[in-house]
């Protein structure tokens, strides 16, 4: 490895790791706000554009059938991230940062 590949990769990480930490300080309700407003515009899309939206989410999320949580299930608001790699962190706390708490 080169000189300058690793200093690109370590301009990542930082470049990574400072604005999730500048993510951090961000209020949940903030996320929770821009959740509203994403859901608000997929509610209004027209149908072709919603089932383009459903196809594509359906891809991903390919469950054979539905299925509850089991109530000892960790909640949201409740995650522990110690221990964890802060990269792992950061990303799930990414997605989770707009579901309710509870």
């Amino acid at each position: 490895m080169r000189v300058g590949d690793n200093f690109s990769k370590n301009l990542h990480k930082l470049g990574y790791y400072s604005g999730n930490a500048v993510r951090s300080l961000v209020p949940r309700a903030y996320w929770q706000r821009q959740c509203d407003l994403l859901m608000s515009a997929y509610e209004a899309e027209i149908p072709e554009r919603k089932a383009a939206i459903d196809a594509r989410v359906a891809y991903y999320n390919r469950m054979s059938s539905p299925f509850r949580l089991p109530l000892s299930a960790e909640r949201a608001g409740d995650f522990n991230f110690a221990g964890k790699s802060s990269a792992y962190c950061f990303d799930f706390r990414n997605l989770i940062q707009c579901l309710p708490r509870d």
